[in-house]
């Protein structure tokens, strides 16, 4: 179920296999410590070390408790981006980093050390002292997406997708007029990966199978998808809903050779007229559960927000 959990605090929730145990919460690492994402069995964690301000990645086992990873950015550059991931296993952890060159960059760490793309699509430039993001691992540890910078004008970002060992590869924009996009998510095996395009204003949910990629909601205002389940046929994120001029989780699973949107709806009482806003943010492997958060009125990090789950 690592698709399933999210860690957003500095505590773990831990149910025994019994399931008459109580339900008990643990502190991961000292105060400051955020995680981000789990392992398969939960016996992994990884996030950022926010307290001190340096959002370094960090690793979490019962057994060593916290231990941050080194090479955070915000120290050197002053800023960071992205999200710490990690696979299945637990062996690999994914994160942005500060490279050798001093310039952030896709990072992927495994066994005590990190590594990075030697070599990132033609055109690729350093915008702001950044090469590249980490948004997202696949299962099987292989496989780091999120984008790299292009040269100006303009200094707009594509799709990355990066195979261990190998040079970073583009992932393509498709319609007229593309400006910047990312993925934010792949599946298992890499093959899969999700996020948003950017065509000269509004983000749009699309998709990408093996590089190629498909728009899955042309949307008239901001809109992505979130993450994808294991093999790839159901997608989560959010769309508009114009009837009534909101944003409102969905997903897509696909038919046919066709990805086909099923609209998740809000909780009651999130209001119309743009003010409210909900999305999927994560998907079980299966694709049979959906977790999200429900804004009742969209104003940023002070929001008036809960979770929800929808199966």
């Amino acid at each position: 179920m690592k698709h399933l959990v999210s860690i957003i605090g500095i505590c773990v929730g831990v149910v025994a296999a019994n399931v008459r145990a109580a339900v008990t919460f643990d502190f991961v690492g000292p105060r400051g410590y955020a995680g981000t994402d789990v392992s398969a069995n939960g016996s992994v964690i990884v996030g950022n070390v926010v307290g001190d301000g340096s959002y370094e990645t960090f690793r979490w086992t019962q057994a060593s408790g916290a231990v941050p990873l080194g090479r955070a950015t915000v120290p050197v550059i002053g800023t960071g981006a992205g999200s710490p991931d990690v696979s299945y296993d637990g062996s690999r952890v994914s994160a942005t980093i500060i490279g050798d060159d001093n310039y952030s960059t896709t990072g992927l760490w495994e066994n005590g050390s990190w590594s990075w793309p030697t070599q990132l699509p033609p055109g690729a430039a350093v915008v702001d002292s950044n090469r590249s993001d980490a948004w997202g691992l696949s299962g099987d540890g292989n496989t780091v997406v999120g984008l790299y910078w292009k040269s100006p004008p303009g200094g707009s970002a594509r799709g990355l997708s990066w195979k261990t060992g190998n040079p970073g590869a583009a992932l393509a924009s498709s319609g007229l007029d593309p400006k910047s996009s990312r993925a934010n998510a792949t599946n298992y095996d890499g093959t899969v990966a999700v996020g948003w395009q950017d065509y000269n204003g509004p983000w749009q949910p699309c998709v990408w199978i093996s590089g190629v990629q498909t728009i899955l909601d042309a949307t008239p205002v901001l809109c992505m998808a979130q993450a994808v389940d294991d093999d790839g046929s159901v997608i989560v994120g959010d769309n508009y809903n114009a009837a009534v001029d909101r944003r409102e989780a969905a997903l897509w699973r696909l038919q046919g050779g066709q990805y086909v949107k099923e609209n998740l709806g809000v909780l009651p009482g999130t209001p119309t007229n743009y003010h409210g806003r909900v999305w999927a943010q994560d998907v079980s492997g299966d694709g049979s559960i959906v977790v999200g958060v429900n804004r009742f009125y969209d104003n940023g990090p002070y929001s008036d927000e809960t979770g929800f789950i929808w199966t």
